[in-house]
């Protein structure tokens, strides 16, 4: 009750109308399982999503599922100098004009989103960059492959569990996944996102750990699990 009357209220400030309750409903059907000690016994906290990587094994073969720009491609290979760098995406930003979050990057370079990103890590002889949905890009990779995998790809829940049931046979033994924008909705834009919620049924599945939680300002945080040996 109490956080429908919260919802409302923040929504009339806004000057927002909920029809049917539609948000609500949604955000409450993204709500994640409880977690407990056994899923999380050695979890440190971190204040970023940066500086767990210095804490993670290096000279890896790593992948990143979502890269968009390849910022967040550069500090990767930076922090965690894979042997192999797997960059996964759809590669569909399709409009200079309409970039996301207020980025004019492939407008002033007059390329699109494939050629952007290509450009940007042309002299890097360990990048494979695999152009494709999420779950059908990591399908074709081989078993036991990676050390390390970072998903920031679709945030709907029936998108992230599809990721999740591709990238587990993709992960070594004793390898780790982080995961991006671990929340129940958006905060900034209010929409409903899934991955806190798949994230907690893979935990209670068994096999794998919670071994970060990475703060994010804005709520949108990161976590890193590790697969479990046996």
């Amino acid at each position: 009750m109490w956080f429908n009357q919260l919802v409302k209220k923040s929504f009339k400030k806004l000057g927002y109308t909920i029809l049917k309750g539609d948000l609500i409903n949604e955000v409450k059907q993204m709500e994640a399982l409880q977690l407990s000690e056994i899923h999380m016994p050695n979890c440190r906290a971190y204040p970023d999503r940066v500086s767990v990587l210095r804490d993670l094994p290096k000279n890896g073969i790593i992948a990143e599922v979502g890269v968009a720009y390849g910022d967040f491609s550069e500090i990767l290979i930076r922090e965690l100098t894979p042997k192999r760098f797997v960059a996964i995406d759809s590669f569909q930003i399709f409009s200079k004009a309409e970039e996301p979050w207020g980025k004019k990057d492939l407008a002033r370079a007059n390329l699109s989103h494939e050629e952007f990103y290509k450009n940007r890590f042309a002299d890097r002889v360990d990048i494979e960059i695999k152009k494709g949905l999420s779950w059908d890009m990591l399908n074709d990779c081989e078993d036991n492959y990676f050390d390390f995998i970072y998903l920031d790809a679709g945030h709907r829940y029936p998108d992230v569990s599809r990721d999740i049931q591709a990238l587990k046979p993709k992960l070594k033994a004793g390898g780790y996944v982080q995961f991006n924008d671990y929340t129940t909705i958006a905060p900034t834009w209010l929409e409903p996102f899934g991955v806190a919620k798949a994230v907690t049924e893979l935990l209670h599945e068994g096999g794998y750990e919670m071994v970060a939680f990475c703060f994010q300002s804005g709520g949108y945080h990161d976590v890193v699990l590790k697969k479990l040996n046996s």
